[in-house]
């Protein structure tokens, strides 16, 4: 257990919970976290019960909506973007992304390879 002094309670590391050897380029459907660093309220603040983006969570948000333009085998499903984190379900289908040459290189539907 670590102490954080910024919230004075005290935290552990989580475990992964990864599949030992399983391949996430799959296709398939996955539950995905995304937390900014240092748990810094980055996205914006709940006020009355509903969260309100600032620019670096309207960000984030439009940068989701674009990864189904960007990955052609990718599909967004549900988001929501909070404070410090993001919770989102990511599809992926049809075949693998490549390896090549040791580095890993995504290939979207349009032709287009991204590193």
């Amino acid at each position: 257990m670590v102490l954080n002094s910024k919230h004075g309670i005290k935290n552990h590391r989580r475990r992964s919970i990864r599949l030992p050897g399983y391949d996430y380029t799959r296709a398939g459907a996955y539950f995905v976290t995304l937390i900014a660093w240092q748990r810094e309220r980055l996205f914006g603040e709940i006020i009355d019960g509903e969260m309100r983006l600032n620019e670096f969570g309207l960000l984030v948000e439009n940068e989701l909506r674009r990864l189904e333009k960007r990955f052609g085998r990718l599909v967004v499903g549900d988001f929501i973007v909070m404070p410090n984190h993001v919770h989102g379900i990511i599809l992926i289908y049809g075949t693998p992304f490549r390896k090549t040459c040791g580095s890993l290189r995504f290939q979207c539907g349009h032709g287009t390879r991204f590193q």
